[in-house]
């Protein structure tokens, strides 16, 4: 079997996530961290999480956790990538939050984003600036909450 794992959060602060080899389970598994195909740093999955522990996955300590590098900016993570440096593939992105229940008023993404936009200003809701700048905002790839 492969390492399995998962990259709980990436934001810019937070790099997160865990991995374990289940065909190893005492071994601690090395994550890299890339940006553009640029290997950053490596870091060993082997912090303590209770809900690991839980999940009966290395007695809980498989985890990883770093601070995103601080030269990257929100519109720049995708080109991030977190991988077990025994695995070929990346580790998967996996929420561990329901944001539309969560936070109803989020827009999703940018089609939803831009639907709700027009909406707002066909409504008379918003200013056409306003509408305009918010737009540049998310097409240069910023998220943007409620």
């Amino acid at each position: 079997m492969a390492v399995i794992g998962s990259l709980d959060v990436l934001n810019t602060q937070i790099i997160s996530g865990w991995a374990w080899d289940p065909d190893r389970p005492r071994e601690k598994i090395v994550v890299e961290i890339a940006y553009k195909g640029r290997l950053l740093t490596k870091v060993v999955a082997e912090g303590f999480r209770e809900d690991l522990k839980a999940a009966r996955l290395a007695e809980g300590l498989c985890s990883f956790t770093l601070a995103t590098p601080h030269f990257i900016p929100a519109c720049e993570l995708q080109h991030l990538t977190v991988k077990a440096t025994t695995a070929h593939a990346n580790l998967p992105l996996h929420a561990t939050l329901s944001l539309p229940q969560a936070l109803p008023n989020l827009w999703i993404d940018r089609e939803d984003f831009s639907t709700q936009l027009a909406r707002k200003l066909k409504d008379g809701v918003i200013r056409d600036d306003i509408a305009q700048a918010l737009s540049d905002i998310v097409r240069d790839g910023f998220v943007i909450l409620p």
